[in-house]
């Protein structure tokens, strides 16, 4: 069995295999078009190895490349995704390295970056720490509350609909976030146009918030799992936090009166945590996620300094 492995970079033929392969391990209905979307389509590229036996692919591991902006320089992070192995191939080595550790191998390899990131299982998060030089995980935090129709009140005007990103002054509003973190995820309206306009398997909405002369903030979230999942915010001044999300619960209860909670990830040393809490949302530990710091040096710079939002999972 090991001598017939082969691992090298995807190209078009393997392309079923990893949807056959991704469908076993994580289940979902994946197809071409989804694949071409994420690792054919993203504004900054990605790159994807696979680990291929008797012709059949037996393992995969992608990974999508960002942007992020520290202290004035631009870095470039992978997110590691889609890493799995078929199940009866999990314990075989490839030259006295797991499979799919010696497809990150060659990832790491093959491409320059100065950190990798993701959301791996527990399982893969301590393959990355003990194969692949990854510095531990720690947990998201999710928040979310129960829609009190009573308590939620409207104090700005909202619009929906991607074509709000042409609105005069959303670019800028969108430039200049005051929701991010140290290290920035560069988030510009290509980037959301890929990301939450082009998805082929899942839909999502553009709320523009406006105050009495400007835009002031945008929300982009989705139904799932019977829950109003908020992706994505962005914030002109963190002060507009609470009349931003007030007006955000009263507009999607008005809009899904049928769906009652709301969730979204928030990082606890951002602002946006102190304005959930008072506005009643709980939260709590979520899944993991983690980083290989490889030219970043420091792992706390990224778990300190990255304030992470629920679509940055969805990506993956």
């Amino acid at each position: 069995m090991i001598d017939t492995i082969t691992i090298k970079p995807f190209d078009e033929t393997h392309i079923e295999g990893i949807l056959e392969l991704f469908k076993e391990v994580f289940g979902g209905d994946v197809n071409k078009e989804w694949f071409h979307w994420k690792y054919l389509s993203s504004p900054w590229g990605s790159v994807g190895y696979v680990a291929k036996n008797s012709n059949k692919v037996v393992a995969y591991y992608g990974g999508i490349r960002f942007k992020f902006l520290y202290k004035g320089t631009t870095l470039w992070g992978y997110q590691l995704c889609d890493v799995m192995t078929k199940a009866n191939y999990r314990g075989v080595l490839f030259s006295k390295t797991p499979i799919v550790a010696a497809l990150g191998e060659m990832l790491y390899r093959e491409n320059s970056m100065d950190f990798a990131f993701g959301f791996p299982s527990l399982r893969h998060a301590r393959l990355q720490a003990v194969r692949l030089g990854g510095q531990g995980y720690r947990l998201i935090r999710l928040f979310y509350k129960t829609i009190n129709p009573l308590s939620a009140r409207s104090v700005l005007s909202v619009r929906e609909g991607w074509e709000g990103l042409e609105l005069r002054g959303v670019q800028r509003l969108m430039t200049s976030n005051s929701l991010v973190g140290p290290l920035a995820m560069v988030k510009d309206i290509d980037y959301l146009k890929w990301r939450y306009c082009q998805h082929p398997l899942q839909t999502y909405s553009l709320l523009v918030f406006k105050g009495l002369f400007r835009h002031i903030g945008l929300i982009v979230y989705t139904i799932k799992g019977g829950m109003i999942n908020i992706v994505e915010s962005f914030l002109r001044d963190p002060m507009d936090c609470v009349k931003v999300f007030t007006t955000a619960e009263s507009y999607l209860h008005h809009r899904h009166p049928d769906i009652d909670k709301i969730a979204l990830w928030c990082h606890p040393d951002s602002a946006t945590s102190t304005c959930l809490t008072s506005l009643g949302f709980q939260s709590e530990d979520h899944i993991p996620i983690a980083v290989n710091p490889k030219s970043l040096g420091d792992a706390e710079v990224f778990y300190k300094g990255f304030f992470y939002s629920m679509g940055d999972y969805d990506a993956a």
